[in-house]
């Protein structure tokens, strides 16, 4: 399996940091996914509030997640915890209506 994964940045400066601590966390999607992944992250800094949005394509996932909060790596966090949840929900949905046919 391959990933892509691309960031842009709002209202705020790109860094490695912060690039490399998403695609860390990203990595907590492998086990739920097949063939190649897109994952497109957006971070934007309104006023106090860092939003991080995941956007995630997968051969059998198509899902967004997004999370506020006043630290980007807790939105970061937030975000992917969410898309985690959405994909394994998704993942056994497929599985259960195959098995169920």
């Amino acid at each position: 399996m391959s990933f892509d994964i691309t960031f842009h940045f709002k209202g705020m400066d790109s860094t490695d940091a912060i690039k490399n601590y998403a695609t860390e966390k990203s990595h907590k999607l492998e086990k739920y996914l097949t063939g190649s992944t897109v994952i497109k992250w957006n971070f934007e800094l309104e006023h106090v509030t860092h939003r991080a949005t995941c956007h995630l394509t997968s051969d059998s996932i198509n899902d967004i997640a997004e999370a506020e909060s006043e630290d980007l790596y807790k939105s970061i966090d937030f975000a992917i915890d969410k898309i985690v949840n959405q994909a394994r929900k998704q993942i056994e949905k497929l599985k259960s209506h195959h098995h169920g046919k």
